[in-house]
């Protein structure tokens, strides 16, 4: 899908979710609170949202990531005019996480694959940091 074929409704709930998922990221950093459904097991009912929510906070509850350095930054990977990825990278002091904000999958395929290994590469050489893709 070319970027400016995409509907407005989609990049303002898009917009509406990110926005959700920060908070809650962010909250999480100052208060060590966070929603009661990060720590179920089963999580088939819910939301792609809440999803991300309970992956991203277990993610960091597990590894140190040392202090969050307040560094977000929001980024799209196209290939000749299509929109294959967005993602927003998140900052700390040991480590960078790539939060994927779409539904496209690596694995769909090599080019698209091959295109998040060179930039999760480079970021790794430019920062010294490890990178973790969610």
């Amino acid at each position: 899908m070319e970027y400016s074929e995409i509907p407005l409704f989609i990049l303002q709930r898009a917009a509406k979710n990110g926005k959700i998922f920060h908070q809650t990221v962010e909250n999480f950093f100052h208060t060590g609170i966070y929603p009661s459904f990060v720590d179920i097991v089963e999580t088939e009912t819910l939301s792609k949202l809440d999803l991300k929510i309970h992956e991203t906070i277990n993610f960091l509850k597990k590894e140190k990531t040392g202090s969050f350095l307040g560094s977000e930054k929001l980024h799209y990977v196209f290939h000749k005019g299509e929109l294959l990825a967005a993602y927003a990278d998140l900052e700390f002091q040991d480590c960078v996480i790539e939060l994927k904000t779409n539904n496209i999958k690596t694995s769909e395929s090599l080019l698209t694959r091959l295109i998040f290994e060179i930039q999760l590469l480079i970021q790794h050489l430019c920062t010294g940091k490890n990178i973790y893709l969610l």
